[in-house]
């Protein structure tokens, strides 16, 4: 049974649990209309009652979401055919980094400083071809290599890139970073099956380097994600949004972790304003789980697992009011940890938003 839940500001103490709140501005539209008591309009895909538990947190619902519930509507990806491509038949590029604060707002500061992008592989051949799996990324200044701990992911299904066609890869390029080697950065991604590919860099911005009481600990990683159909999200213009009112804040976040045990706490969604948000259709969130690999160790990384909000009971946040809803993350499998700190991000998403809007981020020891 869930613990008693604590009202009020999360206070932690020798745990040394670090836990960054804010709201990010979205970067597309949703279906956040304000309305109050507005009813999901879509079906949910798992069987769960439209119930709260006894001090009103909405319970966890382990329903995962798809691109699709996030996505705007878009061309039905090409099919799978042809044998791996080969690196000669690929040219790589990405075209801009982008802050994982794109609005400006007031931020975390080791998230502010972090960056995101999108590298896209062209298949410039006349033969169809395919990809699937995580790249292996070296990134290098001044030809010198960047020595930054590499964190793995989750795989998807193999992507088919048709003559002309595109495939991408997301690549989080974590803060702070504070480099001793200046010039140009180039970056080489060794692709499953067909080889090295020279990724261009056409913006050659780099995270800043920052430092924080909230975060003494984190250092400097870049986070390859897996082969995904198309370019990418490569332009996240902002867009007006009212979920990007709500605020985010984390209690109940338990002192430390274990392996083979999932981390529950639970995220208060808070809304300042004087109308109610809507929660209506289909809002979601992502739950990054990542340990960083030190003394030569190769990280944990989730990935990025997508998740639907359990809405069934609670349509909206209310205005001046506050919602609570209970998470349940999984620490991916290892023997053991590779560094001492566990750092879990859950970001509030909705259609067409890759990243943005509320989110949490903690820290939490893992006596590695």
């Amino acid at each position: 049974m869930r613990k008693a839940r604590q009202l009020g500001t999360l206070a932690v103490g020798m745990a040394a649990l670090a836990v960054a709140v804010t709201s990010c501005g979205n970067q597309s539209g949703d279906d956040g209309t304000g309305s109050t008591g507005t009813p999901p309009t879509t079906a949910p895909r798992v069987s769960a009652a439209a119930t709260l538990e006894p001090d009103g947190t909405v319970p966890w619902v382990d329903e995962p979401a798809t691109d699709a519930d996030f996505r705007a509507p878009s061309a039905a990806p090409a099919p799978v055919t042809g044998p791996t491509c080969h690196a000669s038949q690929l040219t790589g590029a990405l075209t801009r980094w982008i802050h994982k604060s794109t609005n400006g707002e007031v931020n975390d500061p080791i998230m502010d400083a972090s960056l995101f992008g999108y590298a896209v592989l062209t298949n410039t051949s006349h033969t169809a071809c395919k990809l699937q799996g995580i790249p292996k990324l070296r990134l290098a200044v001044g030809g010198t290599t960047v020595p930054l701990p590499h964190s793995g992911s989750r795989s998807r299904p193999a992507v088919g890139l048709p003559p002309g066609g595109k495939a991408n890869f997301r690549i989080d390029w974590g803060g702070p970073y504070c480099p001793t080697q200046h010039g140009t950065y180039t970056l080489d991604a060794d692709l499953p099956g067909a080889g090295d590919v020279a990724v261009r860099l056409m913006d050659q911005t780099v995270p800043g380097c920052v430092h924080d009481d909230l975060h003494p600990q984190v250092t400097s990683f870049l986070s390859p994600g897996p082969l995904s159909d198309g370019d990418g999200n490569t332009d996240p213009r902002p867009a007006t949004s009212t979920l990007s009112t709500l605020t985010a804040r984390a209690t109940d976040v338990p002192k430390s972790v274990r392996l083979g045990r999932p981390v529950d706490f639970t995220v208060t969604l808070t809304n300042p304003t004087g109308k109610a948000v809507s929660l209506a259709g289909r809002p979601g969130f992502t739950l990054e789980v990542l340990c960083t690999g030190t003394q030569g160790r190769e990280g944990l990384n989730n990935g990025g697992k997508s998740y639907l909000l359990n809405n069934r009971a609670v349509h909206s946040v209310p205005a001046h009011g506050s919602v609570r809803f209970a998470v349940r993350a999984t620490i991916p499998q290892a023997s053991s940890f590779p560094g001492p700190n566990l750092y879990i991000n859950w970001r509030m998403l909705t259609r067409g938003l890759p990243s943005g809007l509320p989110f949490v981020s903690l820290t939490l020891p893992t006596g590695a």
